[in-house]
């Protein structure tokens, strides 16, 4: 399900992701762009609010 994340101030950004896998050393979930083609994510804290009330 795509996801955008959601700063700390309640603005929802412009980028798409994707969840990925948990990094058990990380404590993070390593979530891919889904614009980015060669595959680089970003790390997201599980407790990171994001909004997925949007068509892609």
């Amino acid at each position: 399900m795509p996801f955008k994340l959601v700063d700390s101030k309640g603005k929802v950004g412009k980028k798409v992701y994707f969840k990925g896998e948990y990094d058990r050393s990380e404590k993070k979930y390593l979530c891919d762009d889904a614009q980015d083609m060669w595959g680089f994510g970003k790390y997201v804290k599980p407790k990171q609010k994001v909004f997925v009330g949007f068509e892609y």
